[in-house]
């Protein structure tokens, strides 16, 4: 019925905003209806959150990686994005993902705490297992190099791959109070790809994360590193 209060109300919040100008009525709302659009923008912002997550859990992604400390050209980063996407045929509502994360060694006396969540955004996504592939600097690939965050490239690659991969690009870890190594990062300084797009601090460096979740794609990655030949004009 239109003779509730609810309706009354509103009629007349819309008699009394009629002859004012826009500023007054802004004014007039914000005055006297003020916890009224704390929840109105509370809800829509709720709603936007809503939608955009939508979204994105209606895009696949085929593969995700990361460059930790890493300087990467546009042109680099189109390679590894659009480019190797494209060779991958991934369809659409698929998207390959590629992120970044910069600090600096957490034993400098200027660290700050923002520093040291950088640090963690690695180890953060892939606990939360969605990083598959990393690229790193050295210091970083140091940095992780014992914490769990690799997974060991001796599952990763046959025999026959690993034997095509210089024994001195091989980088091994070791788990503390074992004398079992195994291969943590493979050194990528001398590949075409890294040598034309990627600028580091010392070698550059390819690791799979501990728990990726598209394993396939990883071999697609490298492959596409190893293979990768700048486009002749």
């Amino acid at each position: 019925m239109r003779n509730t209060k609810f309706y009354q109300g509103w009629v007349k919040l819309l008699s009394d905003l009629k002859p004012m100008t826009w500023r007054k009525r802004l004014e007039h709302l914000w005055e006297y209806y003020r916890e009224y659009l704390w929840i109105v923008a509370v809800v829509v912002i709720f709603l936007c959150a809503t939608v955009t997550s939508i979204i994105n859990l209606s895009t696949d992604t085929v593969v995700r990686g990361m460059l930790v400390n890493i300087a990467i050209d546009q042109e680099g980063y189109n390679y590894l994005s659009e480019d190797y996407a494209e060779k991958l045929g991934v369809s659409k509502g698929e998207k390959v993902a590629l992120t970044y994360t910069n600090f600096k060694s957490l034993e400098d006396p200027t660290s700050t705490e923002d520093n040291a969540y950088a640090a963690m955004a690695v180890t953060n996504e892939v606990s939360a297992q969605i990083l598959d592939y990393i690229i790193l600097d050295q210091m970083s690939m140091e940095f992780y190099l014992n914490q769990g965050v690799y997974m060991d490239l001796g599952e990763f690659f046959t025999e026959e791959e690993l034997a095509a991969i210089p024994r001195e690009c091989l980088v091994y870890g070791r788990e503390e109070g074992s004398t079992d190594m195994w291969l943590a990062a493979i050194d990528i300084s001398n590949l075409d790809f890294v040598k034309d797009n990627v600028t580091s601090e010392g070698a550059t460096y390819f690791a799979i994360s501990g728990s990726p979740q598209h394993i396939d794609a990883c071999h697609d990655i490298w492959q596409y590193l190893h293979d990768w030949q700048p486009k002749t004009q």
